[in-house]
């Protein structure tokens, strides 16, 4: 998760030096954007209204670690096959180390070639990428949980032990998946668009319990945080979005920002 927040950020700062000045400056304006950004997504998780919430989640949580987690984790290594094993090597790719890189290109058309939908698409997903993968590395650390195959329990925590064994709570693949879909789903205001990039990040959820690297619980809490987080780029993103000589039309790609209204 570290290499593929570093390796994507890396990229995303220098990629955009090989273009114009004026490509260099539209990107300036996004990258100070994306941090103010990040500052209003910091304030609400620390805000008092969120207090209820966190309460509310933690005692599901608790509860699904205590009762729920060892019987699915017992199903789903019990059940498994062919056919799933393929139906579940989505991880591989959506969600993997190639996701920063197609989030990266997408950014990268719009804003070479001026096409303002395509880069403010890559720009929203960037944005939920980086941040989405903030807090399930911190998170991980804090909790230490225990991965399913290491047959330690659903209820094992090593806090701060910095091992891959014990970075289970809450799923990186899904939180990921889930802020990219959330944020994809809402460029375009159709049912069968929104079906199809949620219905792929539950499948990356399911991946992950079905390979026996995520509890149950691990995969739920990750597909909350990052449709929140997702949800919060698509609706708070356009504040601090600018363009300099974009042209809308360029391309075929367009948004429909009605859904923004709702």
């Amino acid at each position: 998760m570290r290499r593929f927040i570093s390796v994507y950020i890396a990229l995303f700062m220098f990629f955009p030096m090989f273009g114009s000045a004026q490509s260099w400056d539209q990107f300036k304006d996004d990258f100070n954007g994306s941090l103010d950004l990040g500052v209003d997504l910091t304030k609400s998780i620390f805000s008092a209204k969120s207090l209820p919430y966190y309460l509310g989640g933690a005692a599901l949580i608790a509860g699904s670690m205590i009762f729920i987690d060892e019987p699915i984790r017992d199903f789903s290594q019990s059940h498994k096959s062919p056919f799933k094993s393929r139906l579940f090597g989505v991880d591989n790719y959506y969600g993997g180390k190639y996701t920063p890189l197609a989030v990266l290109g997408l950014y990268t058309v719009g804003l070479l070639g001026k096409n303002q939908a395509l880069r403010e698409a890559g720009l929203r997903t960037s944005q939920a990428i980086v941040y989405t993968g903030i807090i399930t590395v911190i998170t991980k650390e804090i909790f230490g949980r225990s991965r399913p195959y290491t047959d330690k329990g659903s209820t094992s925590f090593h806090p701060f032990a910095f091992q891959g064994n014990y970075r289970s709570f809450f799923s990186g693949h899904t939180s990921l998946t889930f802020s990219i879909s959330t944020v994809l789903a809402g460029e375009i205001d159709n049912i069968y668009w929104k079906i199809f990039w949620y219905g792929l990040a539950t499948v990356v959820g399911g991946a992950r319990i079905y390979h026996d690297k995520h509890w149950f619980s691990d995969v739920v809490t990750g597909a909350v945080v990052g449709y929140a987080v997702g949800r919060f780029v698509v609706i708070n993103s356009n504040k601090y979005i600018n363009t300099i000589g974009a042209d809308t039309q360029a391309g075929t790609y367009q948004i429909n920002f009605n859904f923004y209204l709702k």
